[in-house]
């Protein structure tokens, strides 16, 4: 098996857990707490070492000149002397094009093992359609979903009453865009997965999400305003090695201190489509795991790194003014200066 595979264990159901637990693909036993979303599909957990070393024990066994199995004594006697992964993450595209292809000509140079887009492909942007149906036709990028993305597929201005005029505008802006999308890309926008779990060596485990590990981002996220210390108080149940998310439109590599004194890094790699940190250039997010000796080992080492793409923001930023979207210059001006369009009412 090459290194690029995955296997993927998801059990769809009508019920999902919405905490950081994964759900176990045999008996549908969960591991923590947390709120059932009705129609949400399951987290899912990724075992990407396994499945490898899996084949690799069936090759040690089988001579293919002969067709013979070797004897187990030779087989032992091989080892993995390395094993490295990579992973390539970006979010908040928000229905912005130009953006989205300067970040995967990015990407796409880095040589990533797998590609992971942590939700929120549309709002706040002229293009959403044209988003979905890409990552649709792109089925080896894992692809989770945003509460935004919810927002347009569950029809939030039907059933949400707004906190802000900053959030009435913006479920105007979903059942707008949700008329520009087709039943098949609404469909399997709304059957993305709340978070996925890699597990690159046993017991090392990188979990992914939108918001936070137990919220979509409706109701908590983790704002720049927050300490590290505050952000450990929040994940204190949560033992993951690394764990990436979006939502706040500001990329950054945290080290957050734990009560257990496990380490635990927190990546932000959003955002793609628009910032809001004052940087202006659309971002991703690299987290690669490196383990030497035998692949059970469990001595492996995460490397984490946020980078930002060169991008002239001038045209689009112009072609989000004259679009459909109502104000759309408030889309514009995000997109020209990397600031939310309200900076004294932001919305984390």
């Amino acid at each position: 098996m090459g290194r690029g595979r995955f296997a993927i264990d998801a059990q769809p159901a009508v019920w999902a857990y919405t905490g950081s637990s994964i759900l176990e693909p045999h008996t549908g036993t969960m591991g923590r707490r947390g709120a059932r979303t009705p129609g949400v599909l399951n987290s899912v957990r990724v075992n990407s070492l396994i499945d490898w070393a899996a084949d690799e024990a069936a090759a040690k066994f089988f001579e293919p000149r002969t067709g013979r199995t070797r004897g187990k004594k030779n087989a032992s006697k091989r080892k993995v002397e390395s094993m490295k992964f990579k992973y390539c993450l970006y979010s908040d595209i928000h229905g912005q094009i130009p953006q989205l292809e300067a970040v995967e000509a990015a990407v796409e140079k880095e040589n990533a093992d797998k590609i992971i887009v942590i939700g929120d492909l549309v709002g706040l942007g002229p293009e959403p359609a044209e988003i979905v149906q890409r990552m649709m036709d792109r089925p080896w990028i894992d692809v989770i979903v945003g509460n935004v993305d919810l927002w347009v597929t569950r029809k939030i201005w039907e059933t949400g009453t707004p906190k802000s005029p900053h959030q009435e505008w913006m479920f105007r802006m979903m059942e707008m865009t949700r008329e520009r999308m087709n039943d098949d890309q609404i469909e399997w926008l709304d059957k993305r997965p709340f978070s996925i779990t890699y597990t690159p060596e046993i017991n090392r485990n990188f979990h992914v999400f939108h918001g936070t590990p137990y919220d979509i981002g409706d109701s908590d996220a983790f704002p720049f305003r927050l300490t590290d210390d505050e952000i450990g108080e929040k994940l204190d149940d949560f033992d993951f090695d690394v764990g990436a998310h979006g939502h706040i439109h500001g990329p950054s590599v945290r080290h957050i201190p734990k009560k257990n004194g496990k380490p635990q890094i927190l990546v932000c790699a959003a955002a793609v489509g628009m910032s809001w940190d004052g940087d202006p250039r659309p971002s991703y997010a690299v987290v690669e795991y490196a383990s030497e000796g035998a692949w059970d080992s469990g001595n492996g080492k995460w490397n984490c790194r946020v980078e930002r793409v060169e991008f002239d923001s001038e045209e689009q930023a112009t072609f989000n003014e004259n679009s459909w979207i109502e104000h759309g210059e408030r889309i514009g001006g995000m997109i020209r200066s990397g600031q939310f369009w309200n900076p004294d009412h932001m919305p984390h």
